[in-house]
């Protein structure tokens, strides 16, 4: 019985000399990042473990494997409910692959990166992280990652339009409530009576 290696394919067992009527067991073990596919030869089973009764003078069986992908659904976050935006497949043993910037938007915030947990202030992963081989195999079949946003912060700058004065700026993130000043500038018989953002 002779057996060989096709693409993807790590080591087989089970190969040799037997005797007529005996049964035999050959198992094939795929490389890291393949799948099992078939067997051709005396065989086109899809299974790595095949057994039989030997009746031949020689045969022959060669396991063949293919590289497996991996698939990442990407999901935008709470609002998209349970449904993913964006779906890619990724393949194993392909260098210079990374997640993608799918340029999405929301309104007062912005993408940070990615996580495998839903809600997640702090990302795992940078916008466009390079993959790994590792990670590829860690993460296999498939995975879900959700974009990780956080809030704008919004510098707030005041001008006096003919007044005399210094009021200091304010920092304030995206829907936060602010008390805008009164005094800081003064203006011949005048006062502050409100502000604008047109001069």
């Amino acid at each position: 019985v002779n057996v060989g290696k096709g693409q993807g394919i790590a080591s087989v067992s089970g190969g040799g000399n037997y005797c007529f009527g005996t049964t035999v067991t050959l198992t094939a073990t795929p490389e890291d990042g393949y799948k099992f596919s078939h067997w051709t030869g005396g065989s086109a089973s899809t299974s790595p473990t095949i057994s039989f009764e030997i009746y031949d003078s020689n045969v022959s069986y060669t396991a063949n494997a293919k590289r497996e992908d991996l698939t990442v659904y990407f999901f935008k976050g709470t609002e998209s409910g349970n449904s993913y935006s964006a779906v890619k497949k990724y393949e194993h043993g392909r260098t210079g692959q990374s997640l993608p910037n799918l340029g999405w938007k929301k309104e007062g915030y912005h993408q940070i990166g990615w996580s495998k947990t839903k809600n997640a202030a702090n990302a795992q992963y940078g916008i466009t992280n390079q993959i790994s081989q590792d990670w590829l195999s860690q993460n296999m079949p498939s995975v879900n990652l959700y974009a990780v946003w956080s809030v704008n912060n919004y510098l707030i700058q005041f001008h006096g339009n003919g007044g005399e004065g210094n009021i200091p700026e304010v920092s304030a993130d995206y829907n936060a409530k602010i008390q805008l000043p009164m005094e800081g500038f003064t203006k011949h018989a005048s006062c502050i009576c409100g502000w604008s953002t047109k001069p």
